[in-house]
């Protein structure tokens, strides 16, 4: 039986949805029904990946979670299997190599649901794809984009939509600098890090194209969760809107700043999925 909790707190008008790991099951298995799912992958410079490993998920079919989020009218993430897709805990069920054209195909696929990602050594796939597979159909174009490596004292910034960015070390926003992070921006934590903010932060993300944090690699996380986003004493508005993070030791932390975080979806080691929504006025709050 898969537990809920609705929680109101003092702190912020604060409603979560808790769902536990471990509590409900999920359709993961995929059966051969002859159907065949191709697309093409092109890196961030409009060349074509050649020889590039495609990874094909079952996306995640959990109707328990998706009964009770539809019990909340205020959760936008659509479809929810996308938004709560970590390849770092999922399971790979098939893989295939791009042509020399860029060209991917699966064969003998059953009817179902998938996510598919696209991996190569200095790249990741910002946006990946969600197919729904009735007959034989093409997943489109994945893009591939140059991971830009990220730690220390950050300068203002943008990190523009499709950007993949690797923190490598504490990313630190000083006072009166703004880090504006568009919507489909990949961020990826090497370590157990933190992005520290006493600047300015605008996570601008939206339900159907979210910015997402986890951990960079499947080792990575086995070895440790990164710190989360922290804000303290922030001299400018900071905003978190359509954001999906997934692997933090303690997702978002607001001491002594305004804080508008929405649409939300929060993965963490002490609950599987929980969706937030809240206004934090200089006040302590640690959401988790």
């Amino acid at each position: 039986m898969r537990c809920v909790t609705s929680l109101l707190t003092a702190a912020a008008a604060l409603t979560c949805l808790f769902i536990l790991g471990g509590c409900g099951e999920s359709a993961t298995s995929v059966s051969s029904n002859g159907m065949t799912l191709q697309g093409t992958v092109v890196y961030d410079s409009g060349d074509q990946a050649t020889q590039v490993t495609v990874h094909l998920f079952t996306a995640n079919q959990d109707e328990q979670i998706s009964q009770t989020l539809s019990s909340y009218p205020a959760v936008g993430f659509s479809p929810y299997s996308l938004m709560s897709f970590d390849p770092n805990t999922q399971e790979v069920v098939n893989t295939a190599q791009t042509d020399e054209d860029g060209l991917f195909q699966f064969e003998d696929l059953a009817a179902g649901t998938y996510v598919v990602d696209a991996v190569s050594p200095g790249y990741a796939c910002a946006q990946p794809v969600l197919v729904t597979l009735e007959a034989n159909s093409n997943a489109g174009t994945l893009q591939l984009s140059s991971v830009q490596e990220t730690s220390g004292n950050l300068d203002a910034a943008t990190w523009e939509s499709g950007d993949v960015y690797l923190i490598t070390g504490d990313l630190t926003v000083s006072p009166d600098v703004v880090l504006t992070i568009e919507p489909g921006v990949l961020v990826l934590l090497q370590g157990d890090f933190e992005l520290k903010v006493y600047g300015g932060l605008q996570v601008l993300g939206s339900p159907s194209n979210p910015v997402r944090f986890r951990m960079e690699s499947e080792e990575s996380s086995s070895s440790g969760n990164w710190g989360g986003i922290r804000i303290e004493y922030a001299t400018a508005e900071c905003t978190i809107e359509g954001a999906v993070i997934q692997g933090a030791s303690t997702a978002i932390r607001v001491k002594g700043a305004d804080a508008q975080i929405g649409e939300c979806l929060i993965d963490v080691p002490l609950t599987s999925v929980s969706y937030t929504h809240l206004r934090a006025h200089e006040t302590s709050l640690h959401l988790v």
